[in-house]
């Protein structure tokens, strides 16, 4: 063969076949955006709590069991997102109506869980109160709840928005997407239930 052809050959070959140093590049700038995003949106947590020194400082119980309250209502969530996103790639059918009646049982079971634990606690050391273990047990049904029902719509809402489904499940510093949401969601469900507390 010419060498005149086999260089219009090799410049064809080059055309078509995709570039490795450009589909990283793609690849990298799709993840520092997420991740950028989740670090922004993870930090409103503590702008919503530094507007509420003084009921941190009525109530302190607040920041005792703030770590569990938002830890349940990531891990809802996150086991949501798994579930979609599994369904979501084998193809299955997702059923919502199934996924929030789920959603409701787990949220009663922690908050019966949380109920019992309070009131053990309340027994043998007095603290907490018992309107504040009732806004505690409330919290909790409320984040595990909307934690499991955001875990089951956003992979969804990423599909119909032509967005990875996986991205729910995207990490930044071992936070996910569906982790964040539901960060920023329990801290301020959190201090609107500790609110009405005197």
């Amino acid at each position: 063969m010419p060498l005149v052809m086999l260089n219009r050959i090799k410049r064809k070959e080059n055309s078509v076949m995709p570039k490795p140093h450009l589909c990283m590049y793609r690849k990298f700038t799709v993840d520092v955006s997420w991740l950028i995003g989740l670090l922004l949106f993870q930090s409103s947590g503590s702008f919503i709590l530094s507007n509420f020194s003084t009921l941190l400082q009525k109530h302190p119980s607040i920041v005792y069991f703030s770590t569990m309250l938002v830890g349940a209502g990531g891990n809802a969530g996150g086991q949501s997102v798994v579930y979609v996103v599994r369904r979501l790639a084998t193809g299955k059918k997702i059923r919502n109506w199934d996924l929030a009646k789920t959603a409701v049982g787990l949220a009663l079971c922690v908050m019966l869980v949380a109920v019992m634990r309070f009131t053990v606690q309340d027994y043998l050391l007095s603290w907490p109160n018992p309107p504040t273990a009732f806004v505690l047990s409330l919290s909790a049904f409320v984040i595990v709840f909307v934690g499991a029902v955001l875990g089951a719509l956003l992979p969804q809402l990423f599909l119909h928005l032509k967005i990875d489904p996986a991205y729910a499940m995207q990490k930044h510093k071992h936070r996910t997407s569906i982790s964040c949401i539901t960060n920023f969601f329990s801290i301020t469900s959190e201090i609107i239930c500790h609110a009405v507390l005197p």
